[in-house]
């Protein structure tokens, strides 16, 4: 990585298609295809970059997630080092398979469709560290703000951060497939009337994560560890809502749950139904309606998979001024943080907020109506006119 462009937007696929001519009447076409594209901003070259060259301390770059320069931002001044950097590379593998027949009045077509879909998602966020510094610990007066005294590069030189963060995020690995099957008929009922008849059927699977690297919904149902700890507790014994307290995070592919974010959606079935009319030589009017599901693109949230860790800077004030609560040579004394992942289980997050989604989703869907008309006119220019709108939207419970 140490080579790579800043901004990276890479897109490469390539496809094999087939078609062949089973009798004067059928056709047979088969597609398979690939597709990489990679998103990334790669806003650091010293991945792998050793600190202790610079003469931090070993700890310091021991405890750091992310081996990389560190980011300076003194007050005042233009901050330096390397910013976050993130990648995304999706991976699709797909094949589409389709039968054409012309027999009589009727235009057959029947077809499949797989696609295999793999997305890995990395990002440093502040993984190498962040720190600032202010002019708050070489003051003529710490304890009294002002504008002309004290300098955050004096408070670097000495090694006193005021703040910043280090952060430790999980690389993900998600994989899920979309399968479809569809029928269509075109049917020439009269030398004026075509009439189209299709049914298409849509599933898309639940993603799921290579290491269970993430969240599957709420548990409500299930006993809070908390509630235990409340019975035994002056003051809430007394409390029966607070004794038989429920709910908490739960995990893919731990406890029992599945690997999958949602639950599967196995009911998207697309009508569809259409027609053109020859009103006279000139003129064709046409009308359509159709089912449409929409792909789902979502995943289950990673929460206990990362943690950002805050470097307390200073403590006291008052007469006795401020003081560094931690140095830039050992800024983590107690260690850093490490994410718990789903070891926690329903205790995870237990007093912050908590954000998760229903695994009970179901795919959105659509109904679309369209007509139009088709005019030509002199000149041999053809005009049209469509009138479409989608109507009543929802998702099947």
């Amino acid at each position: 990585m140490n080579s790579q462009d800043p901004l990276v937007r890479i897109n490469d696929g390539g496809v094999v298609d087939s078609v062949t001519t089973l009798s004067p009447t059928t056709i047979l076409n088969l597609r398979g295809s690939y597709n990489r594209f990679i998103e990334a901003a790669y806003r650091t070259q010293s991945m792998g970059f050793d600190l202790a060259s610079l003469g931090f301390p070993a700890v310091l770059s021991a405890a750091r997630p992310q081996s990389m320069v560190l980011r300076i931002e003194p007050d005042q001044y233009r901050e330096w080092g390397p910013g976050a950097w993130n990648e995304q590379v999706t991976n699709t593998l797909s094949f589409q398979g389709s039968v054409s027949r012309v027999t009589g009045k009727h235009s057959y077509k029947a077809g499949v469709e797989i696609r295999d879909l793999r997305v890995n998602i990395k990002g440093s966020g502040w993984g190498g560290g962040r720190f600032t510094f202010s002019r708050d610990f070489t003051r003529r007066l710490p304890q009294y703000s002002d504008a002309v005294s004290g300098s955050s590069v004096a408070s670097l030189l000495l090694g006193y951060p005021g703040g910043g963060q280090v952060e430790n995020n999980a690389f993900l690995a998600f994989r899920w497939g979309y399968y479809a099957l569809y029928f269509q008929d075109d049917i020439k009922l009269t030398a004026k009337l075509t009439l189209n008849l299709g049914l298409r059927y849509d599933y898309e699977s639940s993603p799921t994560e290579r290491y269970n690297q993430m969240n599957r919904g709420f548990g409500s149902d299930q006993v809070s560890p908390l509630a235990e700890r409340i019975k035994n507790s002056p003051g809430l014994a007394e409390c029966p809502a607070c004794a038989n307290l429920k709910g908490g995070l739960l995990f893919a592919g731990t406890g029992g749950q599945s690997r999958a974010a949602f639950d599967p959606d196995r009911n998207n079935w697309q009508p569809r139904v259409g027609a053109a009319y020859q009103l006279e030589r000139r003129t064709v009017l046409r009308g359509g309606y159709g089912v449409y599901y929409m792909a789902q693109a979502e995943m289950g949230g990673s929460t206990g998979f990362q943690h950002q860790h805050a470097i307390c800077g200073q403590y006291g004030g008052g007469a006795e001024g401020y003081k560094p609560a931690n140095t830039l040579s050992n800024p983590f004394p107690a260690g850093l943080i490490l994410p718990p992942g789903a070891s926690q289980g329903l205790l995870t997050q237990a007093g912050q907020s908590i954000t998760f989604n229903r695994p009970g989703r179901r795919i959105p869907y659509v109904h679309q109506f369209s007509f139009g008309a088709q005019r030509e006119v002199p000149w041999g220019i053809k005009l049209d006119a469509l009138c479409g709108k989608p109507g009543a939207s929802g998702h099947d419970e």
